[in-house]
């Protein structure tokens, strides 16, 4: 009876072991679904800030393109008022005058 006993023992330590095994493998295939979710969800927030990091730098970029923008319209806007100060004084000039 001791040697069936010695093999129940090493019999009840490889059933464990394989339920060990089979109870890790029941886990992975358990939640497999939940690990592929989470790194999704991880891999769209590294989307998310990339995004982020690249329209943080193209509000700058436009920004400075404005204020680019702005003072060549600044510029212009001064050369055709100046133009015009001219045509006015050019009519005066004209129309001051008494016809003879």
């Amino acid at each position: 009876m001791l040697g069936q006993g010695g093999q129940a023992a090493k019999g009840a330590a490889n059933e464990s072991n394989t339920q060990g095994g089979a109870d890790m493998s029941d886990v992975v295939l358990k939640y497999w679904p939940i690990a592929v979710a989470f790194v999704g969800f991880v891999a769209w927030l590294v989307r998310l800030e990339a995004r982020s990091i690249d329209n943080t730098q193209e509000i700058k970029r436009l920004q400075a393109q404005r204020k680019e923008d702005l003072e060549a319209h600044r510029a212009a806007r001064a050369e055709t008022n100046a133009m015009l100060a001219e045509i006015r004084d050019d009519i005066k000039a004209i129309f001051g005058k008494p016809n003879t």
